[in-house]
C-alpha cells in the first residue's frame, strides 16, 4: 500500500510539474508561449464606390524566438490592394509591397533587427473588387496563416446587409459563426482559430451609408516575468489541491481500531468472532471494553509485528480483501488457491496447467459449489492457458461471491471494495490518474495555446485537472475498516511479513505440522508466493509434497494461464479501410470572397 501510494504521489507530482511547465511555456495562463496571433481584429468598411477599406490589427506573439517581423499575403481574388499603410507602436514597421504570382505580399520589419515577445501591427488597405453587384463577400481572416489565432473579431460597417452569413474553419468548412447586427454594424467574435483556419463574412448590400473606422483596440502588454510568475502560481495551486485532497481522503478513510496498544488492536476479537471457515459473519461485533479509535492507513503498519500463524477463522482470500482493501483477479486467484488447499479442486502443471475436481469436491461450501458446477459443467478437468467461456463466467461469478462476503462481513466501515468488470478487476494503477488529466491538459491546454490564455483559465484548469486526478488517485484512501476488519488486517500483515522472510526451516516446520498447503494458500493471497516458493525449493520437503504445494501456488506463479483462460481473444478485424468522408464540402469559408490569404513571420 505504501509503495503504491508513493507511486501515486509521484504521478501527481509529475502532473503538477507538467502544468507548471505549460504555464512557463505560455500555454497555460497569460504568459508568453509559442509563436501565435494572440489577437486579430479586422474592420471592413463598404464604401459608395463598392470598394472595401480594410484595417487589420494583428497582435503577433513571437514567443521566445527572435524574428525580424511579419509578412502578410493577400490573394488577388478581391483585386490588387491599394493604399497600403502599416504602423506599429512597438516594432519596426517599415514595409515593402511585392507582387508574387498575382498575390500581394506586404513584408514588415527590419532585416537588421530582431524582436521577441508580443508586438502589434496595424495594416490598412483597400480592396477594389470585393463586391460583385450587390453581393459582399470577404475572407476577413485567411486560411493560410501557419499559426493559431486567438480573440478574433470581424466588424463590417458602411452598409445595410441582408442574408448575412459567417463561416469559420478550414477551407470549405460549413461551420457557422454568429453575427451580431446593430444598425449598419455587423460583428462576429471567435474565441480562437487553429492554424490554417479562417473566417468569411458575406451578405447582400441593400444600402451604403457613411461610416468611420472605430478606434484601434487597446493593446494588452505583458510583464516580462509573467511566465515564471504563472509557473509558480500553477505549481503552488496544484500542490495545494493534491495535498488537500490527499489529507481529506486520508481523514475520511481512517480505520476503526480497538482501544489500547497494538496487541489489543490485533487480538480484540478471538478467532471465533471472525466466524468459521467459509462462513459469512453478518452479526454486529460485540462492544469492545476499551472502545475504538481511528487510525490512518499509513499508521496501520505500526500496529503489526511478525506472526508465525495466520489469523484464525478467516480464509486467506478474505484476509487479503481486508488487508489490500481491493478485489481484483489476484483475489479471485487466491479464492481458487484456497479451494486447492482444501482439496476441493486440484491443479496439475502439465501444459499451461490443468484444473481438475479434487478428492474433496463434494465438500465445497454452498457459495463455492455452484461456481465450480458452472466452471466444470459435465467435465472433470479444464485446460488452462486458452480461453474457456465457462471458466471465464465462473471466474467472474467468484468475484461476485467475494463481493457478497465483503458487503456482509462487517469488516468495512466505509466504501467496501467491489470486483470490477474485465481482467483487471477495475483496479487503478498509480499512473492511471494521469489519463483523465492528460485529456484535460492536451484538450484544454491545446486550446489555451491557441489563444485562450487567461488567469481564470489557468486557475480553473489547474483546480479541475489536479483535483480530479487527486480524487482519482486517492479515492482508495476513503475506504475504512471496522475494528473487526482492522484486527484481521493487522494479523494478516504480521503473517505476510513472516512469509516474506521465510526460509527453508519454516517450510519444513509447516510441513511437519501439516500446514504446508494452508500456508501456501496464504502466500498466494498475501502476495508472497515467490518468497514462499523459493523457501519451498530450498527445503528438504519430499518432492511429492513440493508438487502438491506448487499446485496451491499455481494461481500466483502462473497467473498468465488463468488470465488467458478468462480473457476472450479480440475479434478479428475486417480487412481494408472503411473509408472516410468530409463534412466540409460545397460553399462556406473561402468561397471566393476578397481578402483572405495569410502570412507568417520572418
Amino acid at each position: 500500500m505504501i509503495g503504491s501510494m508513493r507511486a501515486r504521489h509521484g504521478a501527481l507530482g509529475v502532473l503538477v510539474i507538467v502544468l507548471a511547465g505549460l504555464a512557463f511555456g505560455g500555454c497555460l495562463g497569460p504568459a508568453v508561449g509559442d509563436e501565435r496571433i494572440t489577437s486579430y481584429d479586422v474592420v471592413a468598411v463598404i464604401r459608395d464606390d463598392r470598394t472595401v477599406a480594410v484595417r487589420e490589427v494583428i497582435d503577433w506573439d513571437f514567443g521566445p524566438e527572435e524574428k525580424h517581423g511579419i509578412f502578410r499575403t493577400i490573394p488577388s481574388t478581391g483585386g490588387v490592394p491599394t493604399d497600403v499603410e502599416v504602423s506599429s507602436p512597438d516594432a519596426p514597421d517599415a514595409f515593402a509591397t511585392t507582387s508574387m504570382g498575382g498575390d500581394t505580399e506586404i513584408k514588415i520589419g527590419d532585416a537588421g533587427r530582431k524582436i521577441t515577445g508580443r508586438h502589434r501591427y496595424v495594416i490598412s488597405y483597400v480592396l477594389p473588387a470585393t463586391v460583385e453587384g450587390d453581393r459582399f463577400a470577404l475572407d476577413a481572416i485567411g486560411d493560410q496563416w501557419p499559426v493559431a489565432s486567438g480573440n478574433v473579431t470581424v466588424t463590417v460597417l458602411g452598409a445595410d446587409l441582408l442574408s448575412t452569413e459567417c463561416f469559420m474553419g478550414p477551407y470549405g468548412s460549413t461551420e457557422r459563426c454568429p453575427i451580431d447586427a446593430t444598425g449598419d454594424t455587423y460583428r462576429t467574435e471567435v474565441d480562437g482559430l487553429d492554424a490554417h483556419e479562417g473566417v468569411t463574412v458575406a451578405g447582400d448590400i441593400v444600402a451604403v451609408r457613411p461610416a468611420a473606422l472605430p478606434d484601434v483596440p487597446a493593446f494588452e502588454d505583458r510583464d516580462a516575468s509573467a511566465r515564471l510568475r504563472w509557473a509558480g502560481i500553477v505549481a503552488g495551486l496544484g500542490l495545494v489541491m493534491a495535498v488537500g485532497v490527499y489529507l481529506i481522503c486520508r481523514q475520511l478513510g481512517r480505520n476503526a481500531v480497538a482501544g489500547g496498544g497494538a496487541t489489543e488492536a490485533a487480538f480484540a476479537y478471538g478467532a471465533e468472532e471472525f466466524g468459521p471457515e467459509h462462513a459469512v459473519p453478518t452479526d454486529a461485533p460485540p462492544d469492545l471494553p476499551g472502545g475504538t479509535r481511528l487510525v490512518a492507513d499509513t499508521r496501520m503498519g505500526e500496529l503489526a509485528g511478525i506472526e508465525f500463524v495466520p489469523p484464525g477463522g478467516v480464509e486467506p482470500w478474505q484476509a487479503a480483501v481486508v488487508l489490500r482493501e481491493k478485489i481484483d483477479d489476484r483475489t479471485v486467484g487466491a479464492w481458487f488457491a484456497s479451494l486447492v488447499a482444501h482439496d476441493i479442486v486440484s491443479i496439475e502443471s502439465r501444459g499451461g496447467g490443468v484444473l481438475r475436481t479434487g478428492p474433496a469436491a463434494d465438500e465445497a461450501d454452498p457459495a463455492a459449489a455452484p461456481i465450480l458446477n458452472r466452471a466444470f459443467g459435465s467435465r472433470d478437468e479444464i485446460e488452462l492457458g486458452t480461453y474457456d467461456p465457462k471458466f471465464s463466467a465462473a471466474w467472474a461469478e467468484a468475484g461476485r461471491a467475494i463481493d457478497t462476503w465483503t458487503l456482509s462481513s462487517g469488516v468495512f466501515r466505509r466504501r467496501p471494495p467491489q470486483y470490477g468488470a474485465g481482467s483487471s478487476g477495475g483496479v487503478r494503477p498509480p499512473w492511471a490518474c494521469l489519463a483523465p488529466a492528460a485529456f484535460f491538459v492536451f484538450a484544454g491546454g491545446g486550446s489555451l495555446a491557441a489563444g485562450l490564455t487567461s488567469a481564470f483559465a489557468a486557475v480553473a484548469l489547474t483546480i479541475v485537472v489536479v483535483g480530479g486526478a487527486a480524487m482519482f488517485a486517492y479515492s482508495r484512501l476513503t475506504r475504512g475498516l471496522t475494528a473487526r476488519g482492522s484486527a484481521i488486517a493487522i494479523r494478516a500483515e504480521s503473517f505476510r511479513r513472516f512469509l516474506h522472510d521465510s526460509e527453508a526451516q519454516h517450510v519444513e516446520w509447516a510441513w511437519q505440522n501439516h500446514l504446508l498447503r494452508e500456508y501456501s494458500a496464504w502466500a498466494v493471497a498475501l502476495g508472497e508466493a515467490d518468497a514462499w516458493n523459493s523457501a519451498l525449493s530450498a527445503s528438504s520437503v519430499p518432492p511429492v509434497e513440493v508438487t502438491s504445494s506448487t499446485g496451491v501456488l499455481y494461481p500466483a506463479l502462473y497467473a498468465s494461464s488463468f488470465s488467458s483462460t478468462t480473457t476472450a481473444p479480440p475479434a478479428p478485424s475486417s480487412g481494408g479501410s472503411s473509408g472516410s468522408s468530409s463534412s466540409f464540402s460545397g460553399g462556406g469559408f473561402s468561397g471566393g470572397g476578397g481578402g483572405g490569404g495569410g502570412g507568417g513571420s520572418w
